[in-house]
């Protein structure tokens, strides 16, 4: 989900305005909402800080030049 590409300020930024801290932690269904929510906050930010990297399109050079030149 995070690679080299990833924009940890975007991802930082969004944690800390979307993190919810004063949740009630008493009951196990408590715990398990504030688990979730933290795991889904996580996976959409990592999803959101992520550049996608253009795929780039390299001319193939294994074609004869006749070819090439035909196709122009």
């Amino acid at each position: 989900m995070c690679n080299k590409y990833t924009n940890w300020t975007q991802f930082q930024d969004y944690i800390n305005e979307n993190i919810i801290l004063n949740i009630r932690l008493k009951e196990n269904t408590e715990f398990q909402d504030a688990v979730q929510h933290l795991t889904t906050l996580i996976q959409e930010v990592a999803w959101l800080s992520i550049r996608v990297r253009k795929e780039t399109i390299q001319e193939t050079n294994n074609i004869p030049l006749h070819i090439k030149e035909l196709v122009r």
